[in-house]
């Protein structure tokens, strides 16, 4: 069902002569902070290349980072595990071109400004060497670029709560080394998206948001959100060091009986599929919430496990459904 190409080169083959090494100091590196990138070209039979040809080109990309043993927690933007993206995030690209010295190095210094959204980025140096005889060979580095010395991080017990049930969200704040940290001031906000039809297109308003500030400890802190209107919820949170530098989390959850934004084209509408939680065990009961684009709505349920184990029909008066569904020894794969 996919279609993909890749293209290649055919090329006379040339005996390199020499070599190219690329290095970034070593970090962390942080916003509002500097690196130095250095290339270093050798020659095999001996000796360095100077007042070489250099050309560098630099990109930088959103990224993400999780602290060491804090992978319970969710860090940076968060997008649903069971939805497909493609959005690689925003980048920026610069190249500069410039000569080795004598000892055959050329070094780039780089200056960081702050980062906006304050997430990781990635950056990412092709150093390209060229000799005399127009022989050029290419080294590749990167370095990862915190936007704080302090992370913060949100957990839930499941990714949807049925309406009126408070939304409760774990808070830490960690350093890059995965140390929770105390004395961090925390600003959590949980607003409900309101669609709107505006300029022949549907745009995301926060509305009914709720505020939850506070300073970290060592132990996780709760808040806990009411849900008496149904639909998607932004929780986000930010965090500081003791330069100002901000780091940004957002996650996404559900409150069943919301409405979907209402088609207003001709296209292939579709359903959503939310699970309560990652992982389950037998004899756990797994919940699925539907949301269905249309209402009234009939739906069939079909759990496949080597083919088709189970159905179920059910009928959705309303625009959301949540389904309760056993989990089997059956079902374990092997």
């Amino acid at each position: 069902g996919g279609y993909y190409n890749h293209n290649f080169q055919i090329q006379e083959f040339r005996t390199p002569e020499f070599s190219v090494s690329a290095s970034v100091n070593e970090g962390p590196h942080m916003a509002l902070g500097k690196a130095t990138a250095t290339v270093e070209a050798k020659y095999y039979a001996g000796g360095v290349l100077p007042n070489a040809e250099t050309n560098w080109h630099v990109v930088t990309r959103e990224s993400s980072f999780t602290p060491p043993n804090q992978e319970q927690y969710t860090f940076g933007v968060w997008t649903p595990w069971w939805i497909r993206h493609n959005n690689v995030g925003s980048s920026f690209s610069e190249s500069f071109t410039a000569k080795t010295d004598a000892a055959g190095m050329h070094s780039l210094e780089m200056e960081f400004s702050a980062i906006q959204p304050p997430q990781p980025m990635t950056v990412s140096l092709n150093a390209s060497v060229m000799d005399v005889n127009r022989q050029q060979w290419t080294a590749k580095t990167s370095t990862l670029v915190h936007p704080s010395e302090f992370y913060v991080g949100l957990k839930t017990a499941r990714y949807f709560v049925e309406k009126g049930t408070p939304l409760e969200v774990e808070i830490i704040a960690a350093d890059i080394d995965g140390n929770v940290v105390a004395n961090r001031p925390v600003k959590v906000r949980a607003s409900r998206t309101k669609w709107n039809w505006r300029g022949g297109e549907y745009t995301e308003e926060l509305v009914e948001t709720q505020e939850c500030d506070f300073m970290t400890t060592t132990a996780p802190h709760k808040c806990t959100f009411t849900t008496e209107v149904g639909g998607q919820y932004k929780i986000a949170a930010t965090t500081s060091d003791d330069y100002g530098r901000l780091n940004y989390t957002a996650i996404t959850r559900w409150v069943s009986g919301g409405k979907r934004p209402i088609s207003r084209k001709i296209e292939i509408e579709k359903i959503n599929l939310i699970p309560d939680r990652d992982e389950y065990q037998p004899n756990d009961t797994a919940e699925l919430l539907v949301q269905s684009p249309f209402v009234p709505a009939e739906g069939l349920l079909t759990i496949r496990r080597n083919g088709i184990e189970e159905h179920q029909r059910f009928t959705m008066a309303e625009s959301t459904m949540t389904l309760k569904i056993p989990v089997k020894m059956t079902h374990i794969p092997n």
